[in-house]
């Protein structure tokens, strides 16, 4: 059974390695800097070497010479300028190391005749196969090096056939004027044998670096999934409690904990709503419940859903401040002044004031990445969050704003003024629940 191509995922590869291919450019071009400069030393030797050896040599070799460094200083220049344009391309590198290695034969060629085979100057070709392996490309080192060594090799050739020197054994090579084809054979395998190791080399430095690119881009893809997800949590808790989160971890998976659950409904808003135009509806609603969730996340709630005009927020999950009973209740009394001020604003506009009703349980809940595999949400689910649900919707019956059960009293009856409730009987919990209605905070002393 054949897997199906996935797009998405086959798109997020393509940009993985198109990234991974401009961050390997990076750093070619920036090698292609430094061979400019390295260029630029070796035209120096070269014309201060010739200046160096001018009594010693032929006056077209001197002459052949600086015309070399001045063609290979005039070339650092050409590619120095079209580095800073951003112009740089993997055909450069070849262009400009035909060059390099051209200019050296020709010069080589120039020493004359015996001078030519004689000379360590060929060691130089080393240096030009060594700096195309700085490139970081086993191509353009291979290239490097298989220039090199025909270029070498066409030298002998041309020698041999034009008969400008003359071929004798090892010992006459080093004693009179003719040259051993050994000793050239050697030179050439030598040349050889560098290009081979130096590719070998170049084929290292390049799997660091495209290791290097993975891990910057991994390392990029964690900050920015990191981020991506205190953004998400940024919509349902605070940044500090979004950066606790990634700092210290959560169970995504369900745990249970205590926390206490706060639902806030407004009353009669699909009658309200059904006078209202479309537009009107989606401003207001935007209005109440930006405010309604600046108050949650300054007591340091979480929110949980909305759903239309009803607001479930969650105090101790997915972390505990320690005092989430507290928290929620003092959100509710500031949701209600906060209230209090949309009405006034409400009423100079013409518009009728609303009124709302909240619901206050602590329990046990189980809290986790809750849906299916296309979509996950982070939500709280059990009998508290129930009872939360049941005693807001109780607020309408009772004609009361806020309400709590004896479980969130418990923990908060030195702080408020509340008045207790008949005990109620609930759909799905057995024992009637008790209520209070919280009036506002105890005044101190």
């Amino acid at each position: 059974m054949q897997t199906q191509a996935n797009p998405y995922q086959d798109a997020i590869m393509e940009t993985m390695r198109q990234r991974i291919r401009s961050l390997f450019l990076l750093e070619q071009e920036r090698s292609e800097k430094l061979v400019v400069y390295i260029r630029l030393g070796i035209m120096a030797l070269y014309a201060v070497g010739g200046l160096g050896v001018r009594k010693e040599i032929p006056a077209h070799s001197l002459q052949a010479i600086l015309i070399a460094a001045s063609i290979g200083t005039a070339l650092s220049f050409v590619v120095f300028f079209l580095l800073k344009k951003g112009l740089f391309t993997e055909k450069l590198k070849y262009y400009t190391t035909t060059a390099d290695i051209v200019i050296f034969l020709t010069t080589l060629w120039q020493f004359g005749t015996f001078r030519t085979f004689k000379s360590e100057a060929f060691l130089v070709l080393f240096l030009w196969i060594a700096i195309a392996a700085m490139r970081f490309s086993v191509k353009l080192t291979i290239y490097a090096g298989t220039l090199a060594s025909l270029g070498y090799m066409l030298l002998i050739v041309l020698a041999l056939s034009l008969g400008t020197i003359q071929t004798g054994t090892v010992t006459e090579h080093f004693t009179s004027e003719k040259v051993s084809l050994g000793n050239l054979g050697l030179r050439v395998l030598f040349v050889t044998a560098l290009f081979v190791v130096s590719a070998y080399i170049a084929k290292i430095y390049e799997g660091l670096i495209l290791r290097a690119a993975e891990r910057e881009i991994a390392a990029e893809r964690e900050v920015q999934e990191k981020e991506k997800v205190k953004d998400t949590f940024s919509r349902y808790v605070t940044h500090q409690v979004a950066e606790k989160i990634l700092q210290e971890g959560i169970s995504m998976s369900g745990e249970r904990r205590r926390a206490t659950v706060l639902f806030c409904d407004i009353r009669n808003f699909t009658r309200m709503s059904e006078h209202m135009e479309p537009e009107e509806v989606v401003s207001f609603l935007n209005e109440y419940l930006t405010a309604m969730v600046d108050v949650i996340f300054e007591y340091g709630g979480t929110l949980d859903k909305f759903v239309g005009d009803e607001i479930m927020a969650v105090f101790g999950a997915p972390v505990s401040t320690g005092r989430d009973e507290e928290n929620a209740v003092l959100a509710a009394l500031r949701m209600k002044e906060q209230l209090r001020e949309l009405n006034e604003r409400r009423q100079k506009q013409g518009h009728a004031a609303i009124q709302f009703g909240i619901g206050i349980h602590t329990g046990e809940v189980v809290a986790g990445n809750i849906g299916s595999d296309k979509r996950m949400e982070y939500t709280v689910i059990g009998q508290a969050v129930n009872i939360a649900s049941r005693i807001e919707a109780l607020n309408k019956h009772l004609s009361t704003d806020i309400l709590i059960t004896q479980e969130t009293f418990d923990a908060v009856s030195s702080m408020i003024r509340a008045e207790k409730q008949p005990p109620v009987q609930v759909k799905g919990v057995e024992k009637p629940i008790q209520t209070y209605l919280v009036r506002d905070l105890a005044k101190a002393g």
